[in-house]
Parts: C-alpha cells; structure tokens; sequence
C-alpha cells in the first residue's frame, strides 16, 4: 500500500513538472513573438530610433531609419557618437544637453545633422532618459523635418516679396492719387479759362455781329455760333459731352442742332447736305442713345440728358 502511494504522489509531481514545463514553454514562445513583433515594428519604423549610453554617447539600439537616412551601413553608424554628425552643437554642448535630458528626464528640440555625404538636415528629435541597471540610458525619436523646414522658408520669403509688392502697390496708389488730384485741378483750371476767354473776348464780338444788317442764312450760322460757344462753356453741358463720345463729329453737330429746336429741313440747308443724308445722321443718334425702338422725341431726349 505504501509503494502504490508513493507512486501516485510521484507520477502526480511529474504531472505537475510537465504542466509547468508546458507553460514555461509557451510563455518563451508567446515572448519570443512578442520580441519579434517588436523588433519588426522597431526595424521597419518610419522614423529614427536609437538608443544611447549616456556616459559614452555609444549607439547601444538603432534602426534601419537611424543609419539609412544618414548614409550610412549598420556597422558604420555602430561606431558613430552624437558629436559625429550634430551640426548644430559643439561636442561640448552635446554632453551638456545630454545631462540635462537625464536630470529633466525628457526633451523634444530641432537640431541639424550632417550625412555621411555632407548634406546637413533638419532634424526634431523627442529625447527620454531611463535607468537600466544603473546605467542611464537616453532614447532617441527622431523626424526629418527638412522639406518642412524649407516649404516654411519658402512661404516666409513669399510673405515677405508679397508684403513688399504691397507696400510698392500702396506707394503707388498714393502717388497716382495726387497725379490725378492734379490733373482734375489742371483740367478744371482749363476749363474755366476756356470758358472766361469765350465770354469775354468771343460772345460779346458775336452780339455786336447780331446788330449788324445780316441775310437770315447768316443770322442762322451766328446763331449756331453762340449756342455751341455757349455749349463750350457751360459746365453742365462739358459733363453730357461725355454722352456723345460715341458720336461722329458730323453727328454732334446734327445733334447739337436738333438740340436748338431745327427742322431737319433747316438742318440740312445750314450744313450744306441732302435731306435724307440728315435723316441718316439722326437714326444713327438714335441708335446710338438706344432710342431707336421708342416712340420717345429726339430733341426731347436731348434736353432731358442736360
């Protein structure tokens, strides 16, 4: 009884080591693919990852990125300390920095690497410190950062040409303002000279010609002397020219006629033409006043435009 008793308490530890052999077993596996796992996303990742003693700036981990985007093979960039490829700190300040990440325990700041080429590239690292086995330890996160860094270069410099073409745009509005406040100025002057010269020196030579024995053809032409004269003259009447640009110097006058009441029988014996030839001229007034298709006066209209 006692040997059978001892051997089910044997076989039953037995059982027991290969349950907890099996275990041990498939927890090896499970971290075997877990290490796996890890090294694949930590081999294939997208951006740089190296891992450094502190204290001799040795690369202890990296991956694929960490030396490929510098230019250099595996065993190359082994041998590589921070002070190799940092541009934009001395070696001194790389180990000051290096005590600070330990003492704040983290960092993140831009910084430029040089390639094993020579091409400097702007680089935002995100620095974390640990403690293994007493040493400290400083994990690296790199991105490169230099097409950013040179699109952002390149849309400060655009902003800056653009605030420039601004300003030379302003300058210039500026000054053709006060080139045409001058030039209203000029024009205004002009006119009034235009017109006083016509008053004084003109219209009264005309009135004295009016007193004197003249045929009615005459007294007609004097007549359409002194109404385009005072035309000229009148301020109203220089701002409506601008409603006749589009007429023919022949159909101003027709216009300007028909404007002092004349027949077109009269208006064709004054400037010499056939009767129909003045008919031609006021359709073409009318189309040009797009009045063409209304029952609406010529002389009518004319008026009302002053």
């Amino acid at each position: 009884m006692t040997e059978n008793k001892d051997y089910k308490t044997l076989n039953k530890r037995n059982m027991e080591q290969e349950k907890e052999l099996h275990e041990l077993k498939q927890a090896n596996k499970a971290l075997r693919e877990s290490e796996e796992k890890y090294r694949m996303l930590f081999d294939h990742a997208g951006f740089s990852i190296v891992l450094i003693d502190a204290d001799t700036g040795k690369r202890l981990e990296f991956n694929r990125m960490a030396h490929e985007s510098r230019g250099y093979t595996f065993e190359e960039y082994q041998d590589i300390v921070p002070s190799d490829i940092e541009e934009k700190e001395s070696p001194n300040e790389t180990v000051r920095h290096i005590k600070r990440i330990i003492n704040k325990g983290e960092d993140t700041f831009e910084t430029k690497h040089r390639t094993k080429d020579g091409e400097i590239r702007d680089i935002l690292t995100s620095a974390v410190a640990v403690r293994i086995n007493g040493k400290h330890l400083i994990q690296n996160i790199s991105h490169d950062i230099t097409e950013r860094k040179r699109a952002e270069e390149a849309l400060k410099e655009r902003e800056f040409e653009l605030e420039i073409k601004t300003e030379s745009l302003e300058e210039m509005n500026a000054a053709l303002k006060v080139l045409l406040r001058q030039r209203e100025e000029d024009r205004i002057e002009l006119e009034e000279k235009v017109s006083l010269n016509v008053r004084e020196l003109v219209l009264p030579n005309l009135d004295k010609l009016k007193k004197t024995k003249l045929d009615e053809r005459q007294t007609a032409y004097v007549e359409i002397l002194e109404s385009n004269l005072n035309d000229i003259t009148s301020p109203l009447i220089r701002r409506l020219s601008f409603k006749y640009l589009n007429l023919t110097p022949k159909e101003i006058q027709v216009a300007n006629l028909v404007k002092q009441g004349r027949t077109t029988k009269e208006i064709a014996e004054l400037l010499n033409l056939a009767k129909k030839t003045i008919d031609f001229h006021r359709e073409n007034i009318r189309k040009k006043l797009e009045i063409n298709n209304k029952k609406a006066n010529l002389r009518s209209h004319l008026l009302s435009m002053e």
